[in-house]
């Protein structure tokens, strides 16, 4: 779905479902008629997407269980990334969102990583997506990963990012080039990749952008999810997606 330069979601740089979005997880919350203090749930979902997977099936990560979090589409990102008004997320009307800029979100973000870190059976590790909706939304929010990467060895992370380190933005850049500082320090279990950065190999690019390297596997095979396939955080060649 391409929503209209006019569209409020554009104007406001948010999502188009307003009403799925948890502003602070501290205030008072309501889920099937039951009134809660705060949101009741972990920020951090276990993984249902079916293009995803639940566990990861081969590799050095094999049997890790795949979780995600969603932030507030555009409204964390920049306004450069060429699916701006074309977001999956426009799609997604279902999908609870979790705006970060709120002081309590790191704090229940935490916490919520603490639990899931020490249940015995991520013992030998667990796989983060970062992030389903949103990105990476400033300097401060990546160096909270890099010391939740130290602090939890069993910790692992993939995704992408539409931060560029030539960005016009000077934010954005810092934060690139604090993400490409994470891929190194933690090359094993931090990989996130540069969305459209055709001039770089470790790239999640539009197919329509350019052909070179792999098609996901898992747009063009049913039977593939990102749990079967681990092209994402195994392999140095571009990934071209077929944009939605």
């Amino acid at each position: 779905m391409k929503l209209n330069i006019n569209d409020k979601a554009i104007k406001n740089k948010t999502t188009k479902y307003i009403n799925n979005i948890i502003d602070d997880v501290e205030k008072p919350y309501i889920y099937r008629n039951k009134k809660y203090n705060n949101y009741p749930f972990s920020v951090i979902k276990k993984s249902t997407n079916k293009k995803i997977g639940k566990k990861v099936l081969k590799g050095l990560k094999k049997n890790f269980s795949i979780y995600t979090i969603t932030l507030v589409e555009r409204s964390t990102c920049s306004d450069e990334c060429e699916h701006w008004s074309t977001c999956y997320g426009n799609n997604m009307m279902y999908a609870i969102r979790f705006n970060p800029y709120n002081k309590n979100f790191l704090s229940r973000l935490e916490s919520d990583l603490k639990t899931i870190a020490n249940k015995p059976k991520n013992k030998n590790g667990f796989l983060l997506r970062l992030h389903v909706l949103g990105d990476f939304y400033s300097k401060d929010y990546v160096l909270f990963w890099k010391r939740m990467l130290k602090l939890y060895p069993n910790l692992h992370i993939y995704g992408y990012t539409r931060n560029h380190n030539n960005s016009k933005y000077l934010e954005k850049r810092n934060i690139a080039n604090e993400i490409i500082k994470l891929n190194t320090l933690f090359s094993t279990r931090f990989y996130i990749r540069f969305s459209n950065k055709l001039d770089m190999e470790e790239s999640a690019n539009s197919i329509d952008l350019g052909k070179k390297g792999i098609t996901c596997l898992a747009q063009v095979d049913e039977q593939k999810t990102c749990a079967t396939c681990t092209l994402c955080w195994t392999s140095k060649k571009p990934i071209n997606f077929i944009t939605h």
